[in-house]
């Protein structure tokens, strides 16, 4: 049985620095086998608008991803929509070495994965994927063409179910793991943050026991063991 461990929307600055710490203290005690990083590690809000000022913002972000996933021991990579913003055509030359995150982050044992509704690996039976504007419908009719499916992106968690599938869970949106709040969330969640992380259980049939966690309040009980928020 192989142990995996997921997260995503870590957001860069935004970064909800007391959530990456009970993933770091809990990884070093599971010991998972692989480490996946579900997009939108980084915010990269000066990849649309580069200049000499936000070098040193950008080198600075590349720093911060590249200390978390040596730290996490990340092993897979799937790029979302913020790091989708690094893969622009009219880059004036001065700056292209500057938007290649192969070039400042150390990927040589990582597997990446674009951000492509074509591209959606699976871990046995489930697909995973960062997620695109999924509402509940698409989320769930999903299932009928990639099975189960774990997606991030909307920043909370939630299970869909689908009639097709009898009402059994089809699709989880998985927390995240920043401080980062969108216009529209602050009538969704005005009393906290969604955050949280996932870990699934891989059995040899290709059979996957999916349990999100949810982080909620200060402390969070996983497998037994109490990790609380630590800045």
């Amino acid at each position: 049985m192989k142990k995996h461990l997921l997260f995503g929307d870590v957001h860069g600055e935004y970064s909800a620095k007391d959530v990456l710490n009970i993933i770091h203290a809990f990884s070093q005690d599971w010991q998972p086998d692989r480490v996946w990083a579900m997009g939108d590690i980084g915010n990269f809000d000066w990849a649309s608008k580069y200049n000499d000022r936000h070098e040193f913002t950008a080198r600075e972000e590349y720093a911060f991803i590249d200390e978390l996933f040596e730290s996490l021991g990340v092993t897979d990579f799937y790029f979302g929509n913020h790091e989708e913003r690094l893969e622009r055509d009219d880059i004036p030359s001065d700056y292209r070495e500057l938007f290649k995150i192969g070039e400042h982050v150390n990927l040589k044992n990582v597997n990446t994965y674009p951000y492509s509704i074509e591209c959606i690996p699976k871990i046995g039976r489930v697909s995973v994927t960062h997620g695109f504007n999924w509402n509940k419908h698409v989320a769930c009719t999903a299932s009928e063409d990639f099975g189960r499916v774990i997606v991030w992106h909307a920043h909370r968690y939630q299970v869909y179910t689908h009639w097709k599938t009898g009402m059994k869970q089809a699709a989880y949106s998985i927390p995240c793991c920043c401080r980062l709040v969108m216009p529209f969330e602050k009538k969704l969640r005005p009393r906290g943050h969604s955050h949280g992380f996932c870990i699934l259980y891989e059995h040899s049939d290709g059979i996957v026991d999916v349990r999100p966690i949810p982080i909620i309040g200060d402390s969070v009980v996983i497998e037994g063991r109490v990790y609380k928020r630590k800045s």
